[in-house]
């Protein structure tokens, strides 16, 4: 049985999701990131992702389907892609932080995001992935 605000769903398969932020100390750039999330259709999510690097525009998103299709650029060189209208990237350089929020969340919006950040060479110095879980519908109890 899965309760949340309030509804109770019975899924075909038992998983616990909890959402909470890692903090990250060891040399990695990127000091803050989301673990795995669950979401139900229509609900409004954000993923966390903050870098100890400040000033520049650095960090990318990307998102893999569940099975594991080839990472698509959401947010790239400041750019968010634009068909993604439900998706928006909350940027404050000067803290670092670029966190993606997917307003509406749809079942297509499940699998892998992925929080990298690039070096002054553009190349990959750090990243971190986090999965999304979307579940359809729920009971009320």
């Amino acid at each position: 049985m899965f309760r949340h605000r309030g509804l109770v769903s019975v899924p075909w398969t038992t998983a616990v999701c909890i959402l909470f932020c890692a903090v990250d100390l060891n040399e990695s750039t990127i000091i803050v990131h989301s673990e795995d999330q669950c979401a139900i259709v229509g609900e409004t999510i954000q993923f966390k992702c903050s870098t100890n690097k400040t000033g520049n525009d650095t960090i990318e998103w990307g998102h893999s389907d569940v099975n594991g299709s080839e990472m698509k650029f959401i947010y790239l060189l400041g750019d968010l892609d634009k068909s993604l209208k439900r998706y928006n990237v909350s940027v404050n350089a000067e803290t670092g932080s670029y966190n993606l929020i997917i307003n509406n969340v749809m079942s297509e919006d499940a699998g892998t995001f992925r929080c990298k950040e690039k070096d002054s060479r553009k190349e990959i110095a750090d990243f971190k992935d986090a999965r999304l879980i979307v579940t359809e519908k729920l009971f009320r109890s």
